[in-house]
């Protein structure tokens, strides 16, 4: 065939030519391209046993939720699980034909270069057209980064998933890792979120809602942006209507309903912090950390919200009573003349830490019987003179400045002050006390934790001092010497003499002592007395001589054996509590005196599951039911029972007196009990029990320090366990869940 006589065939014959050059080199160019960009992908082989960052739960004793903690909030669903709406929802909203494509809409990808090309998005924010398998490509496996050079990697990364898992695996990645807004990932925890609700539980508005997020989680909240919210939901609801997915009157009816999530979870305050952080601790420590920051583990804690919250507030107002006897440290600062005329302001941006229970006020006006008052939210208060008298200039070493004769010896116009709400537009002035505490509410009986709160606030110090605190139980120390008398034949009448004692060292101490010679806190000798008054008064010679009697063998096996300590030095000293323990240590040795001397294990945790639902921890009582108890027992029992009377006479008549018995009477209860006091009033310590529930106090500085003359623990920890005793009886009438009933 002459092509030069046929001009149009040579024409068409060089276009072929033409056409299947540039088509080698496109393809070329394609190849070349996928070789380029697919070298050193992640393997997405790995997508098969995903592994996800789960969410670690928390509830209360029972099955109320308490918290989450975790990286990122996430509660996987198998796809089987996940509602068929769900599914659709998502479908409709992100990728209507992901069960017809490879991993690549090339129609969709066509369509977005043509509308970005004629509306000049290449430059802004250009529309784009990523598939779900993209964007689990992008999820898994690649960087959020916008650039072309990660959409190539996304689309072959894409291809290759598309041909190793299955389209149902796909999605339920997809639908267990998208983020959804405000912490939440995955639509389980969205669901739970935004709604409080199981998927199941969810309507029709609820899920397209769910579906309209993933575009910009953040512009579609509707406490943000409720216009656009509504506008992205409803195109969702449109989508699903036009795939015949929904009828018209769902779409009527799920339109015309508001976008009513819960924005803000508001949890319950009862001041359970200090309880948390404990049980988290104790989750890494049986877990490890890195399977605690992988998550999926659920905790069933011991707590009783009720009691935690009274537990907490008894133990914050014990400390602000004691600090408040030592004086004012002066306002958190004062604002002068000209800073006066934008109190308010000033006030909306102090950045002093406010407990909860307290308010930040500004003082307008000081009279000599009453201060005028406004707090941050402008509203106007007063203060009495009488809510005013505690507060004399603190001065060093626990002394205080003159009486306070009017409101201006203590405050002046201008000062920025904590208050506390009394009733009407009354208000007592208050301060953040320096001193901090412990308190720990448990069964006698399984050794379960209802309440621990471990100093002023959490905000405040991290530092538990009920559980992570090791200081010297003073006299509270003393019924376990009393205990081992008890169990080699001493009785209550048994008479010890109590008179000066001096026991030579054999060495010379520190403070140039070669002699140690024990006092008493009433600096006075009581002669023969018995055991049971030796205990009530918390006689300290008399102690020392028990010890010598004894010898400290015994001692130190009843210590031993009730967990106060792993091993006790076998010194005279340790007997009146030199000896560093904790007040968990503590609380848990006088719950064993109350069960009548069976070993319990505290515990602040029921069980622990982890995510596939296997039990790791539970927590054994040793109390099978009614007839069977196969608990050890860490004393005779006759021998309890003779300690209990003795304990029950520190209330009737000793140093817990004052502070206990009158709520005794009060509540006609039976209360029994230790106070314990160390050197130079550092600590303060009251631990008993009533009914089935053991009471642990602990007052101190952070750094052991004098609390002050006369501080013990009859003036400091009892008033706080008596306060918690008297709540619990009049105000609030508790039921316990013991042994999941009431």
């Amino acid at each position: 065939m002459n092509l030069k006589k046929r001009p149009l065939l040579r024409y068409c014959f060089h276009l072929v030519t033409l056409l299947s050059f540039l088509s080698s080199v496109f393809l070329a160019g394609i190849f070349a391209l996928l070789f380029y960009f697919g070298r050193g992908l992640p393997d997405h082989n790995t997508l098969e046993s995903y592994d996800p960052i789960l969410t670690n739960r928390i509830y209360m004793h029972g099955d109320d939720i308490w918290r989450d903690y975790a990286k990122e909030r996430r509660f996987f669903t198998s796809i089987d699980l996940i509602p068929e709406l769900v599914v659709n929802a998502f479908l409709a909203a992100e990728d209507k034909n992901f069960f017809h494509h490879p991993g690549l809409d090339l129609m969709g990808v066509f369509r977005a270069v043509v509308k970005n090309t004629l509306t000049g998005k290449w430059k802004t924010r250009p529309m784009g057209a990523s598939t779900i398998t993209q964007q689990v490509a992008k999820n898994f496996l690649l960087t959020g980064e916008r650039s072309f050079t990660r959409k190539i990697k996304e689309a072959i990364m894409a291809v290759r998933i598309e041909r190793t898992l299955t389209k149902q695996r796909i999605l339920e990645l997809y639908l267990n890792q998208i983020y959804l807004g405000c912490g939440s990932y995955g639509v389980t925890a969205a669901a739970e979120y935004y709604f409080h609700k199981k998927l199941n539980e969810l309507t029709v508005g609820e899920v397209a809602f769910l579906a309209a997020l993933p575009k910009a989680p953040e512009v579609y909240q509707p406490h943000k942006n409720p216009g656009q919210a509504k506008t992205r939901r409803d195109w969702v609801l449109d989508r699903l209507y036009e795939s015949h997915l929904i009828s018209a009157r769902e779409l009527i009816l799920a339109k015309d309903k508001p976008i009513s999530t819960i924005a803000k979870h508001k949890e319950e305050k009862f001041h359970g912090e200090y309880f948390i952080e404990a049980t988290r601790q104790k989750l890494i420590e049986l877990v490890g950390f890195k399977n605690y920051e992988k998550g999926g583990y659920f905790l069933w804690t011991t707590v009783q919200k009720d009691i935690q919250k009274l537990a907490h507030e008894c133990l914050v107002r014990g400390l602000e009573a004691y600090d408040k006897r030592y004086g004012y440290r002066g306002a958190l600062a004062h604002l002068n003349e000209a800073q006066q005329k934008s109190a308010l302001e000033f006030l909306k941006n102090a950045d002093y830490f406010v407990p909860d229970h307290l308010t930040l006020a500004v003082v307008q006006n000081v009279f000599s019987d009453h201060v005028t008052i406004m707090t941050k939210a402008g509203i106007e208060g007063r203060i009495e003179f009488s809510d005013i008298t505690w507060a004399r200039k603190s001065l060093k070493n626990r002394e205080l400045g003159p009486e306070i004769k009017s409101c201006t010896d203590a405050l002046k116009q201008g000062d920025i002050i904590l208050i506390k709400h009394k009733t009407g537009h009354f208000h007592t002035l208050e301060q953040i006390p320096d001193v901090t505490g412990g308190i720990i509410i448990m069964d006698t009986e399984t050794g379960r934790i209802y309440a621990v709160s471990g100093g002023y606030s959490f905000e405040l110090s991290q530092h538990n001092s009920a559980i992570q605190a090791l200081r010297q139980s003073g006299s509270a120390f003393k019924s376990f010497v009393y205990l081992a008398a008890l169990e080699r034949g001493y009785t209550p009448e048994t008479k010890i003499l109590d008179a000066p004692l001096y026991i030579p060292l054999g060495f010379r101490a520190k403070d140039g002592r070669t002699v140690y010679s024990p006092q008493n806190y009433s600096k006075r000798y009581y002669g023969l007395t018995t055991m049971e008054n030796g205990l009530a008064y918390s006689r300290n010679v008399m102690t020392v001589r028990l010890a010598m009697h004894l010898g400290m063998r015994p001692i130190e096996r009843v210590v031993k054996t009730f967990g106060l300590h792993d091993k006790l030095p076998r010194q005279l000293a340790m007997v009146l509590g030199a000896g560093e323990t904790t007040l968990l240590r503590l609380t848990t040795a006088y719950a064993m005196i109350a069960n009548g001397g069976k070993r319990i294990t505290p515990t602040l945790l029921e069980r622990i599951e982890d995510r596939s639902g296997t039990v790791i921890y539970q927590h054994k009582s040793g109390v099978i039911d009614v007839q069977t108890d196969v608990r050890e027992s860490v004393a005779s029992p006759e021998s309890i029972t003779v300690l209990k009377g003795m304990l029950e006479q520190v209330i009737l008549k000793g140093t817990g007196r004052k502070a206990l018995l009158p709520v005794a009477q009060a509540h006609n209860i039976r209360i029994y009990g230790k106070t314990g006091t160390t050197n130079d009033f550092k600590d303060a310590w009251f631990i008993g029990f009533f009914g089935r529930i053991a009471i642990g106090v602990f007052v101190g500085f952070p750094t052991p320090k004098s609390l002050g003359e006369g501080e013990n623990g009859s003036r400091v920890a009892a008033p706080i366990a008596a306060d918690f005793i008297d709540c619990y009886f009049k105000e609030h009438h508790f039921h316990l869940k013991i042994d999941g009933s009431s």
